[in-house]
């Protein structure tokens, strides 16, 4: 299972630190950031049973996941306690 932090290597020899994970439509997605060039990112589906990631290239369904690693990040910010006060 890959989790926030983890780095992966994908198939185009390119290291990538998994820097968002959410779930949509019964699928597992991940937001990516290059290692070594932090403006190259990437959302890919991550099928956990056969350990696949796939770069997500259809630019409506990368639309409409990306609003959801947003909802994941504000979860997780609101669950930490750290709150403005």
């Amino acid at each position: 299972m890959l989790e926030f932090g983890d780095v992966i290597t994908l198939e185009n020899n390119m290291e990538y630190v998994v820097s968002g994970v959410c779930d949509f439509l019964d699928n597992k997605y991940l937001y990516l950031v290059n290692s070594k060039e932090v403006s190259d990112c990437i959302v890919a589906m991550y099928d956990e049973e056969a350990g696949e990631v796939n770069v997500v290239e259809d630019p409506d369904l990368f639309d409409k996941v990306m609003p959801k690693f947003i909802d994941s990040l504000n979860e997780d910010y609101l669950e930490s306690g750290e709150e403005d006060e």
